[in-house]
């Protein structure tokens, strides 16, 4: 038979004749199957051929199906064995089975299995016949629920797999339904919603880098059993608060600075970048003028951490601090009598304190408010200011200590002096005037520099309780000793070089110890990463839960309790590349696996191992119809490669090499499996890359600005054609409902039995086992109506005629160029019959056009319009008898109108046809004209509502090519008329230019205003002595302007094409409702685009290597 969509060998029905009124073989193939294919998102390897247009549609066929159109219709029985050794070509296809019962759609699994309560996790559900089971209707006619949610934007990327986001539930476990036009499949309890963990505040949102300070959470879904990072490290001592509030203790952090802050429970985990601040040391070190006077003033702070985000308080009464490059300049306010004052700054949970005085300068009588700084080394040698009255007094002495203390005035009556050297400690300081002595007690401290020089033992529990030994040098008197961000109990100072001490609680990886000098915190010594917490062993998240069967997924696991040597066990496969990032944190490789959920084990040096049920899941991120799918891309690309044509196709292509990155010279590169699939996991690989695959003996392919985590390439075979000696076997007999496949060329396949029919050329014969033959079916009838308008009578070269023939299947399948009234039937009288002979279940729609035709030059004038639609049955259906009656008039007259053209004159076709959704689309009234033509008009269209007509406009160069397609439906009146908006108009090559080698480079220009939504470029090569083959097909946004292949594959490609000439076929698209990032090798058929256009050029090849 012949097909428009697909070529399918079908042997000849006995007696079927091409004459009028007798049964004859239809001009196109078997309507069930060719209603179906346009559903059907795996489509069986389909080159759609309209007139010299090629569609190119991919497809999948039956394992074992050979390189023609196989279909298969029933699953069931197993296809007839292949011949013997034969001649060249690749084995036939499969058969059908024999007469089996469709159990109808399934749903086998979701995965991943858990996601928040809130919605918004990429889930994907695996079965069997989602494609195939929509009744007729759309793929977007599919609704999944989880519980009794409809999950937003699902939608079918094959046969056996449907991607969606699932909507926000209830906590706990909910059913997954897929509902259909034919019916709904429940998974029980498959999906299991968790309770939301975020975090809204975090009060104080900053503390002192050495950790210690008691912080509040406040969000959702927070326990005593929540895991809380700042930075790398774990927060202490967890406590829920009566408001619903957690608290935590903040671990110490590595420096001053903005960390994360992550959560971590069972099967979630929440990342906040940068929303905690660790603050550095805040200190004063000097006050310039070190006093005031009674009246105030003002004065520079000056010392280390202070900004412009830093409070100044006078003994707790906050002034007025302005920003300077060396400190903050303060307004001193006045004060009522001279005395001592406490300076103090503040910056979130951080202090610091600095003495300061009013000072009264005429006032005799001797006072010491402060001595500043109020410490320094016991060799003495620093300067110090004596702040107090009586300074000036004549026979002034001060002491410090035991030591006099020689001072200088200053202005307000102030001391100037040089610390003489003293022991450690506090000592008082004195100042004697021949009116009285003042003494000020600890006025100042001599500070003994100190060291601590090493811990042990070097780890213990985190729980603490570890008996510490610290030595070291000079340890103060009265030592406080803190082990990470807490105080250590039990502290004894045994000597100048011992402390005793118990470990505090605190959470797993190396901290610093302290010793601080009890008398003047300030001073202290840190030893780094002197102590190891050793904390249980936890897993709590897989991160990502899911990846590619391949393996080869970077994924982190995150719990507590990493350290030393770790392995991790994928089920029962180990990871390779295992390495602890953090105490919290490991990285792996996931290992290959197979489809669904397995548990993941890590395990320790020590024998310690720790489980999360069901932790990963490995899927298959193949897409029947090719193209991206799943979550956006994040580090991780699974890309599968399958055969699209030749003696594999169907079949996944090992050992094809993958090349992916932003950029030619940063591409990660890798290799495929015996599945046709490889996972790339590498940080450059975000946001948008460009993906390249080049396998041996198919097409190279490219896709730009790929932006998700999946991706599936569809390859024609341009290799050599196979060579096996021998004869061929025959065919075993077919099964029910299945027509085998072709095979590649070379000797004579088998012939199938009555139910498949082998294809030629292949070493071994199709067709299933022992199935029921195949009945034929019938539709036949008369035709009735015959009536020409009284207004028109027949002249003496016209006849009346009826055009009798099948509706095309769907809107996918109209043609572009040729006849406007196709016919199987021209019958020329009232009640004249027709009949049309089908193998197998029929569902066709049966029309007439009755019109006037012009014996001379052949003009048909269409009047009247007739169809049976619907007509269906099983195999061995006979439909006799059926009266198709002339009953719809065609003489309505519908202009068309059409913006002004962006480019030359070229003639312009506008077809209209009939929609009648499933059941096919019926031709109506065609008009030519120019795309100057502002107003063109069908002259024989139906009294019926535009919302039933598709119109097709076809402008298209003399040369036939280029040429560019516009599709319009307009409802309403159409006697009102239809707007064409705007036409795709080619683009236009500028790089290679004309005369120049082509070498891996493209670049062209837009002409119009238009700018396409996709770009689909092919490549061809004649190599020398061979056809045309496909070399190079890539897949780009519409607003692209340049395509580039890798270096790698243009080397690749001068190698096995370098003397070829090359064709560049550029189709450009506008579908205003396609993302680009949902494309598939389905969608960019040239029919979904609402106005498309297409071109091709011719290009020279790269230039031959010089002979060595």
């Amino acid at each position: 038979m012949i097909a428009a969509e697909a070529a399918v060998a079908v042997a000849p029905p006995p007696g079927g004749v091409a004459r009028p009124g007798l049964a004859r073989e239809p001009r196109r193939g078997n309507a069930m199957i060719r209603r179906a294919l346009p559903l059907i998102l795996t489509a069986f390897a389909l080159v759609v051929a309209v007139a010299c247009e090629r569609d190119d549609r991919p497809g999948q066929r039956p394992p074992g199906s050979g390189s023609g159109g196989g279909i298969h219709i029933i699953p069931g029985g197993t296809g007839g064995e292949a011949g013997g050794a034969g001649g060249a070509g690749g084995a036939g296809g499969e058969g059908g089975s024999g007469g089996s019962t469709d159990p109808g759609f399934e749903v086998h699994s979701v995965y991943p299995t858990a996601g928040m309560v809130d919605g918004g996790t990429p889930v994907t559900i695996r079965g069997r016949g989602f494609a195939t089971h929509l009744g007729g209707k759309p793929p977007s006619s599919l609704i999944v629920l989880f519980g009794e949610n409809p999950a937003p934007g699902a939608r079918i990327l094959d046969d056996a797999t449907i991607q969606a986001t699932t909507p926000p539930g209830l906590e706990g476990e909910a059913d997954v339904v897929v509902r259909t036009a034919t019916g709904e499949r429940t998974c029980e309890g498959c999906f299991r919603y968790l309770a939301l963990l975020s975090l809204e505040a975090i009060e104080p949102a900053a503390a002192p880098v050495e950790g210690g300070t008691r912080v509040v959470l406040r969000g959702s879904g927070l326990s005593e059993e929540t895991m809380v990072l700042f930075g790398r490290r774990a927060a202490l001592l967890p406590r829920r608060e009566a408001d619903g509030s957690l608290s935590v203790i903040v671990p110490p952090g590595d420096e001053p600075g903005l960390v994360d802050v992550r959560l971590l429970a069972p099967s979630r985990d929440a990342l906040y970048r940068r929303v905690f601040r660790y603050q550095g040391e805040l200190s004063i070190d000097s006050i310039a003028p070190p006093a005031s006077p009674l009246a105030g003033t003002t004065a520079i702070v000056r010392g280390r951490g202070l900004s412009a985000g830093t409070r100044i308080f006078l003994d707790g009464v906050e002034v007025t601090a302005r920003p300077l490059a060396d400190g903050l300049e303060i307004d001193v306010p006045p004060a009522t009598a001279p005395g001592r004052v406490v300076v103090e700054a503040r910056e979130g949970a951080r202090s610091a304190a600095f003495p300061f005085a009013y000072v009264d300068p005429d006032a005799t009588r001797p006072a010491l408010y402060a001595v500043v700084p109020p410490a320094g080394p016991e060799e003495g040698g620093n300067p110090l200011h004596l702040l107090g009255s009586g300074l000036s007094a004549e026979g002034a002495v001060a002491y410090l200590g035991e030591a006099q203390l020689p001072f200088v005035l200053q202005e307000l009556g102030t001391g100037e002096a040089i610390a003489p050297p003293g022991p450690p400690g506090a000592v008082e300081a004195r100042l004697r005037t021949l009116e009285g002595m003042a003494v000020l007690p600890d006025a100042y401290r001599y500070l003994r520099d100190f060291a601590l020089l090493a811990v042990e033992p070097a780890s213990g529990p985190a729980e603490g309780g570890t008996h510490l030994v610290l030595t070291g040098r000079d340890f103060p008197r009265n030592p406080r000793v803190f082990v990470g961000a807490l105080e250590a109990d039990a502290v004894v100072r045994a000597s100048d070089t011992r402390i005793e001490a118990t470990s505090p609680p605190g959470t797993d990886g190396p901290v610093s110890v302290r010793v601080v000098d009890g008398d003047f915190p300030a001073h202290q010594a840190v030893l780094p990463d002197a102590f190891v917490y050793e904390g249980p062993l936890r897993l709590a998240v897989v991160d990502p839960s899911r990846g590619s069967q391949a393996g080869g997924t970077r994924v982190r696991l995150r719990g507590s309790g990493f350290r030393g040597a770790m392995r991790v066990y994928f089920g029962e496969t180990e990871a390779t590349k295992v390495e602890v990032l953090d105490p919290f944190t490991l990285e792996a490789i996931a290992p290959r696996g197979d489809e669904g959920l397995v548990d993941v084990r890590v395990e320790r040096e020590d024998g310690t191992s720790a489980e999360l049920e069901a932790g990963y899941a490995y899927f298959d991120p193949t897409i029947g119809s090719g193209g991206p799918s799943g979550g956006p891309l994040e580090g991780v690309l699974n890309v599968t490669v399958i055969a699209r044509s030749g003696p594999d196709a169907g079949r996944p292509i090992p050992g094809c090499h993958v090349f992916a990155g932003p950029e030619d010279f940063s591409l990660v590169v890798g290799r495929t499996d015996d599945r046709g699939q490889v996972t790339l996991s590498s940080p450059s690989l975000v946001k948008t890359v460009t993906v390249s695959v080049a396998c041996h003996e198919y097409e190279m392919a490219t896709a730009a600005h790929h932006a998700s985590e999946n991706i599936t390439f569809l390859l024609r075979y341009n290799g050599v054609p196979r060579q096996t000696p021998g004869e061929g076997g025959a065919g075993g007999e077919g099964g029910f409902g299945g027509f085998g496949g072709m095979g590649g060329s070379g000797g004579q396949g088998g012939f199938g039995g009555s139910g498949g029919t082998g294809g030629t050329g292949g070493t071994g014969g199709t067709g299933g086992s022992g199935g029921e033959p195949i009945q034929p079916s019938l539709i036949s009838g008369r035709v009735w109506g015959f009536k020409p308008p009284a207004s028109r009578p027949l002249r003496p070269h016209e006849e009346e005629v009826a055009l009798v023939d099948l509706a095309y299947p769907s809107l996918l399948s109209i043609p572009l160029f040729g006849s406007t009234y196709p016919s199987s039937f021209q019958l020329d009288h009232e009640g004249a019959p027709f009949a049309f002979r089908f193998w197998g279940p029929i569902y066709e729609t049966v029309y007439a056009i009755y019109g006037i035709r012009d014996r001379q030059t052949g003009r048909f004038e269409p009047l009247l319009l007739g169809y049976l639609r619907g007509l269906s049955g099983p195999a061995g259906t006979e439909l006799r008898d059926l009266s198709l009656i002339l009953d719809t008039r065609l003489d309505r007259k519908v202009p068309l109108r059409f913006p002004p053209s962006q480019g030359p004159a070229l003639p312009l076709t506008v077809s209209a046809y009939l929609d009648l959704g499933g059941d096919g689309a019926i031709p109506l009234d065609r008009v030519t004209g120019t795309t100057e033509d502002p107003v063109l008009f069908l002259e024989h269209m139906p009294p019926i509502s535009g919302e039933h007509v598709v119109f097709v406009a076809v402008a298209r160069a003399p040369a036939g090519i280029p040429y560019a397609v516009a599709y319009r439906r307009q409802g309403g009146d159409l006697g009102e008329g239809v707007d064409f908006g705007p036409m795709m108009q080619p683009l236009q090559l500028v790089e290679p230019p004309p005369g120049a080698f082509f070498e891996g480079s493209l670049r062209w220009e837009l002409q119009g205003e238009l700018e396409p939504d996709v770009l689909h470029v092919n490549v061809l090569a004649t190599p020398p002595g061979l056809s045309m083959v496909p070399v190079w097909h890539a897949v780009l946004p519409g607003d692209e302007r340049h395509l580039r292949l890798p270096t790698v594959l243009v080397d690749e490609m001068t190698a096995r094409f370098g003397a070829a000439h090359y064709l560049v076929e550029v189709t450009a698209g506008y579908w205003p409702v396609l993302d680009i990032e949902d494309w598939t090798y389905w969608n960019l058929g040239r029919s979904n685009f609402t106005t498309y256009s297409y071109d091709r050029f011719e290009l020279r090849p790269p230039p031959a290597a010089p002979a060595p």
